[in-house]
């Protein structure tokens, strides 16, 4: 997880990002959803969220000798 900027002061902000390598798990169940709360000074968030679907598409490829 990476915060930009590092510290926070007051009235300010900051943004969180993180990476997820998506595995053939994710695509066989069709999709991926992603949670997160903040918290801080005893308060914390309400939870959001965000799924992104996996489009499929099956095909196979034959080649002829």
């Amino acid at each position: 997880l990476t915060r930009s900027p590092p510290g926070t002061t007051i009235g300010s902000s900051a943004s969180c990002t993180n990476t997820h390598a998506i595995t053939q798990a994710d695509l066989d169940n069709g999709s991926i959803t992603n949670k997160a709360t903040a918290s801080g000074n005893g308060a914390t968030s309400n939870e959001a969220t965000a799924t992104v679907t996996a489009t499929q598409t099956k095909s196979i490829a034959l080649a002829k000798r």
